[in-house]
């Protein structure tokens, strides 16, 4: 399997929001699961669907809808988490530099701190290596000297240079592993740095870190995405669509008492200063796919400079990118419509006058969320049972952020008692079946 590192060129800093046709993540899983966008699944209503179901599929244009699902299609085996030779990771890098001089930035972490004063700054042994290209990075596994240690290496190719960013945890087996994706690495080598420190004889601003809210049930612990089933992209700083849900705390020195700028990826944003803390609100639109590495540009009022980078896992209403909640908002916002309020409130019961149609949340008991992509007309039989066929897709159902499909139904029965559910749309997660929907 080739290996296509993040490429961030000058030209690209300002991602475009058709990017984020992408932002489904991955697709994978074992031979009993069909890995698919739902996105390639949504379609107009079937005879007998009702008129509201018709409204809402109507919302996304059908070639908007086939030009999505090639998108994720193209790019569903790309997404997935490949192995990869262990010896053939540093001829991948090579490769993928080509000429370019290559700065090395590495850093050895220890009980989620950098360790210092270690002769350790590699793996001695490669036992094994994973690519995920949604998240950027190789991570290769095996030895650091007598040490088990995992290596998390990323990439950013520029025009004129390649900046290579290998982080080394100790304790591989701990909570801390990648927490170094959402600890800020220096940019070494910025030109327009040099040149204003050595005009203003300033000290430049140092990030010794970036943090922000805790949301316990979204899995973001001091701003980190720290998720428990589905960890691709844990370490990652998140970025909600809306403000006021994920606020950064850049902390550091030398950032100056006189209010500077602060740029994420060429955009400036609106910021609190103080000498040793930057507050900022960034906002990303909900159609973002996950973004590694970012550049977060500081610049005092006296004009120094300094360039950092970092992981971003965009949120949605703060659901997180590669959950199953994510994924769930970003396919009610490509149909036209509103996500739910909140990821497992404002959902109603079943009952007898339920009829399904595409865009439907479903949800256990606030265990796991997937949707309705396609709704099938319903089928009635002599023992009085109407069925509707119902195509739902889901993320992260293994705890592997992967993508799926199932094909399961809602089912009502007439009898002399009166009319009953007797089948809810089923999740490749549990055995279970639907306990409410969301609409």
């Amino acid at each position: 399997m080739l290996i296509t590192f993040f490429t961030l060129r000058k030209t690209q800093l300002a991602m475009a929001a058709g990017l984020a046709l992408l932002a489904a993540g991955c697709g994978g899983g074992g031979a009993d699961e069909r890995t698919a966008s739902a996105m390639n699944e949504l379609s107009t209503p079937a005879a007998g669907e009702n008129s509201a179901n018709a409204t809402a599929t109507a919302a996304v244009d059908a070639n908007t809808i086939a030009e999505v699902g090639r998108l994720i299609d193209d790019q569903a085996e790309t997404l997935r988490e490949h192995e990869i030779a262990p010896d053939a990771v540093g001829a991948e890098i090579s490769r993928r530099v080509g000429t370019l001089p290559v700065v090395v930035h590495t850093r050895v972490f220890e009980a989620g701190q950098v360790r210092t004063g270690t002769e350790l700054d590699r793996l001695d042994q490669r036992d094994s290596a994973t690519y995920n290209a949604a998240g950027g990075s190789i991570v290769v596994y095996g030895r650091a000297g007598a040490q088990v240690a995992i290596e998390d290496l990323r990439l950013l190719v520029q025009d004129d240079r390649a900046d290579l960013f290998r982080d080394l945890y100790l304790d591989p087996g701990s909570d801390h592993v990648f927490i170094g994706r959402s600890m800020p690495a220096a940019l070494a080598g910025d030109q327009t740095a040099r040149v204003q420190a050595q005009a203003t004889a300033a000290p430049a601003p140092g990030v010794t870190g970036i943090g922000g809210a805790t949301i316990p049930s979204a899995d973001i612990k001091d701003g980190v995405l720290v998720a428990g089933c589905g960890k691709s992209f844990n370490g990652a700083l998140v970025v909600n669509d809306e403000a006021g849900i994920t606020p950064w705390q850049i902390r550091g020195k030398n950032f100056g008492t006189v209010k500077g700028k602060v740029y994420l990826n060429n955009r400036e944003l609106s910021s609190q200063w103080t000498n040793t803390l930057i507050t900022i609100d960034p906002t990303m639109p909900w159609s973002t796919p996950f973004l590694s590495p970012n550049l977060l540009k500081i610049v005092t009022a006296g004009g120094t400079a300094t360039t950092w980078v970092m992981n971003i896992a965009p949120a949605i209403k703060g659901r997180p990118y590669g959950q199953c909640t994510h994924y769930v908002a970003v396919i009610r916002n490509q149909l036209g419509l509103k996500p739910s309020p909140s990821a497992y409130g404002s959902y109603k019961a079943f009952d007898a006058t339920y009829k399904p149609q595409v865009g439907d949340q479903y949800q256990i008991n606030g265990k796991h969320t997937w949707i309705a992509t396609r709704v099938s007309a319903p089928v009635t039989s002599s023992n009085g049972v109407t069925r509707w066929p119902v195509r739902i897709a889901e993320q992260n159902h293994t705890c592997k952020n992967s993508i799926a499909t199932l094909d399961t139904s809602f089912a009502i029965q007439k009898t002399l008692s009166g009319t009953k559910v007797i089948a809810r749309p089923k999740t490749r997660a549990y055995t279970e079946e639907a306990t409410s929907y969301y609409r």
